[in-house]
């Protein structure tokens, strides 16, 4: 009796928790919605988040190509610096069917340089603390 009053208890949990997610994922899907509104180009914003809600099942490899497939490609008339960016997409679409270190190889063969990963930046020595003056007097 005990084991079934438990096993009950833990099925009601997991369906809570199971709702709780899938309320928290619509919540965060609709709160991207909202953002697109204030972004510097909404339709993109909201393809972007279709494509990630839509390749949100898949990992690895497949996910990767599910977003490239779906994302639509940077408006590079609108970047910082159109050649730049230009060059960065004839070289991605010349590389897509590479991957780890063949594909930093084919996009620097091509002109673009793999992002760089950020160093463990060590946090400064702190001064050292100033010892404690400890005088002794002189017994008379």
């Amino acid at each position: 009796m005990k084991n079934v009053m438990f096993f009950t208890g833990l099925a009601r949990l997991s369906i809570i928790c199971l709702l709780w997610i899938a309320t928290s994922v619509r919540a965060q899907i609709d709160s991207s919605t909202n953002d697109c509104a204030q972004a510097r180009d909404p339709v993109r914003c909201l393809a972007r988040a279709d494509a990630i809600a839509a390749c949100a099942d898949l990992r690895g490899t497949s996910k990767r190509d599910c977003l490239l497939t779906r994302l639509p490609p940077p408006d590079c008339k609108a970047a910082p610096n159109p050649t730049r960016c230009d060059i960065e997409q004839a070289a991605k679409e010349s590389c897509k069917t590479k991957s780890g270190k063949a594909l930093s190889d084919c996009l620097r063969e091509n002109g673009v340089e793999a992002p760089k990963k950020p160093k463990n930046k060590k946090k400064p020595k702190s001064p050292p603390k100033p010892k404690a003056s400890t005088t002794t007097q002189a017994k008379t």
